[in-house]
């Protein structure tokens, strides 16, 4: 219960319903789990993915990061830094990008729009990139097609990408 104090003791009296996104996560914190919380250490990046069927929103729980998000075109609709308290909506069948900025890494909790969700991953283990034939990567990025087998096979992680340097 004191978490809970301190935790409204954050907002005015009459914007306390603002608090329902950190109380959500204290929730979550303190009974197993019951929504996507994602924390990333810092300069990390969270695998390129766009989801089908569903919006994605977004709340920052702590630290900061650089959000990229693009439409089916290609066309650039976000590019800025978030921060702890904001939020963000995703649309379906657009590609996000995010990247931990800070010391303190970047968490957030997403909630989806729509219980059969399905997400694809643009780098990673699940990448879509591992369907596309060596020669077809290869002439896209013009580079070898050893090159292109090591871009499609050389990270394991799924989601989260760790950074090779800490700059």
């Amino acid at each position: 219960m004191a978490e809970v104090k301190d935790i409204l003791s954050h907002y005015p009296s009459n914007y306390k319903q603002s608090a329902v996104i950190p109380l959500l996560d204290l929730a979550q914190q303190q009974h197993g789990g019951w929504l996507l919380v994602s924390a990333m250490n810092a300069n990390a990046i969270y695998s390129p993915h766009w989801n089908l069927l569903a919006h994605e929103i977004f709340y920052v729980i702590r630290g900061s990061a650089r959000v990229q998000v693009v439409n089916d075109n290609g066309e650039t609709i976000f590019d800025d830094e978030v921060r702890q308290g904001q939020l963000f909506i995703v649309p379906q069948n657009h590609a996000v990008l995010q990247k931990a900025i800070d010391n303190q890494g970047f968490q957030y909790v997403a909630f989806k729009t729509q219980d059969n969700a399905i997400i694809n991953t643009m780098a990673g283990r699940t990448s879509v990139l591992r369907a596309l034939p060596d020669d077809v990567l290869a002439n896209a990025y013009q580079i070898s097609q050893e090159e292109a087998r090591m871009l499609k096979y050389s990270r394991q992680e799924i989601l989260v990408l760790s950074s090779s340097s800490s700059s």
